[in-house]
């Protein structure tokens, strides 16, 4: 995970660029920070191919669908890290506002997008997955 943090961060740098510059470099994190994350996205390790991309080199192999495993002390799946490293990374660049929209939105957008104005109400905002986040211990 420190390796796409630092890639974020190098992006995130260039935003205080004053001018055009700057806003320029903002539109292309938050650009460059949604297609990462979205489904199929080089971080979505939940799907097979980013997990190789991302933990081939330390020899992990793909866990499958639902197949657990032990990551800081704690059991998960390919998918339940797929949240955490969102809401981990997120929560370093955004409030927390929109960290939970952004998670909230990809759930909702699956069932129907016309839930998205009532996000906020459903149980997908500020899910377990930022529980997590807030108590492993990223030493």
């Amino acid at each position: 995970m420190e390796e796409q943090e630092q890639y974020f961060d190098g992006l995130y740098n260039d935003i205080s660029i004053a001018g055009p510059g700057g806003v320029y470099a903002a539109v292309e994190f938050f650009d460059e920070f949604i297609k990462s994350f979205q489904t199929y996205g080089s971080m979505d390790v939940k799907q097979e191919a980013s997990w190789n991309n991302t933990f081939s080199e330390y020899g992990i192999p793909y866990p499958g669908d639902g197949g657990l495993f032990i990551y800081h002390g704690q059991v998960m799946d390919p998918s339940t890290l797929g949240n955490v490293t969102y809401a981990y990374i997120a929560s370093k660049y955004f409030s927390e506002f929109v960290t939970y929209s952004g998670g909230a939105a990809v759930q909702v957008k699956r069932y129907w997008l016309g839930d998205l104005i009532y996000m906020y109400a459903l149980p997908y905002w500020g899910g377990t997955w930022m529980k997590i986040v807030r108590q492993l211990n990223w030493v």
